[in-house]
């Protein structure tokens, strides 16, 4: 007794019972004579008659090189997944017609076992898949910053929401003396595992050149646009450009209200002042990863007591909501500025709920960061 399985590719290859695996050689077509042939029949013919019928050659020496007597088709819902082929009887030349009909019930009981099988397997494996993506988000998450900086004169709050188990979304606090804090918000190109993976690479880069250089550059002595070039140029080197991240990065001294930063490509922060006029930092540039030496720019501006600063990724502003209207940027501008008396989570919570509902009924095409 030898078994014919459907394979990936959907031809079928002849496996051996006693062995436990397939014949690589031994293959019939999937779009052969004979399984059209056994398709339309679909119940257990003797071998002779199908040879007699199909003009299949390679399909017909297979099965005599394996002593087909009679096969029996295994299908499911109308789909044939697999042939059982039989030798003869040991104590009779002939397959009876009651013998036919008990090998097709045992047949559709067999696929039916198959298909159970597989579906268990399949589970199993997603499983065994959720669960590793599980691992990679508490991984991911004890990668993000487990500590919101706070101090007299300013509040802080963040939220990072993958679309996926695990995403590109990226932010991060970088406490100085004198009273200075650096903040870093990025948005690696795609989703899932490869961008996650690709931001904990860039995470790393970064806070290892802000851990160089950010001192010097919270004291003016570099600028910040050299920490983004350096960035660049370890992307260009490790990566290709289709893999690249936005990215913005400055530096708060709340003793002066300074706010100095620089921009690779990545959504404009927007300020809000307490009488609610509101201004993006805008800085046009590529971002890192696309080009050699693109010449990062450093920008400064003077920060008032009261002034809200949002920093945000793309998730936001570019989610679908009614007929395929973007969230945008003057509706996130409009409910912060509804919330300013709120302390900075109850607005970033707002402002959140506000995407989920906003786009209901449409799944999340990116992360979301705040």
């Amino acid at each position: 007794m030898n078994f014919l399985f459907e394979d990936d590719s959907g031809n079928f290859r002849l496996f051996y019972l006693n062995s436990d695996k397939f014949n690589e050689e031994k293959v019939i077509d999937k779009n052969g004579e004979l399984l059209r042939f056994i398709r339309v029949l679909n119940e257990p013919i003797m071998f002779d008659e199908v040879s007699a019928k199909v003009n299949d050659e390679r399909a017909i020496e297979i099965l005599r090189s394996v002593n087909s007597y009679l096969l029996v088709p295994l299908s499911h819902r109308g789909l044939l997944s697999g042939i059982l082929s039989l030798g003869p009887k040991i104590y009779s030349t002939k397959f009876t017609y009651e013998d036919k009909t008990m090998l097709n019930v045992l047949s559709n009981q067999m696929v039916i076992a198959l298909e159970n099988s597989k579906l268990y397997e399949e589970r199993i494996e997603k499983e065994k898949i959720e669960e590793e993506l599980s691992l990679a988000r508490e991984i991911q998450k004890s990668l993000l910053p487990s500590k919101i900086p706070s101090g007299e004169n300013f509040e802080i709050s963040a939220l990072s929401i993958p679309c996926r188990e695990v995403g590109g979304d990226y932010f991060d606090f970088f406490e100085f003396p004198d009273n200075k804090l650096g903040i870093a918000i990025g948005d690696v190109a795609g989703k899932g595992v490869p961008a996650a993976l690709l931001m904990s690479n860039i995470q790393a880069n970064i806070r290892t050149l802000v851990q160089i250089y950010g001192y010097e550059s919270s004291l003016r002595k570099i600028g910040l646009n050299n920490i983004l070039n350096k960035i660049n140029f370890q992307l260009r080197n490790s990566t290709t450009p289709e893999k690249f991240i936005t990215f913005f990065y400055g530096v708060i001294d709340f003793k002066t209200g300074e706010l100095y930063y620089s921009n690779a490509g990545h959504n404009y922060p927007i300020i809000i002042k307490e009488d609610k006029k509101d201004f993006d930092l805008k800085m046009k540039s590529f971002a890192l990863g696309i080009v050699d030496n693109p010449d990062y720019k450093e920008k400064s501006i003077k920060l008032d007591r009261g002034d809200t600063v949002v920093f945000y990724t793309d998730g936001i502003t570019e989610a679908f909501g009614p007929f395929d209207v973007e969230f945008g940027e003057e509706r996130l501008k409009k409910i912060i500025k509804m919330n300013l008396n709120k302390k900075p989570e109850e607005i970033i919570k707002i402002v959140y709920d506000d995407v989920i509902n906003y786009s209901k009924g449409y799944y999340p095409v990116d992360d979301i960061t705040l």
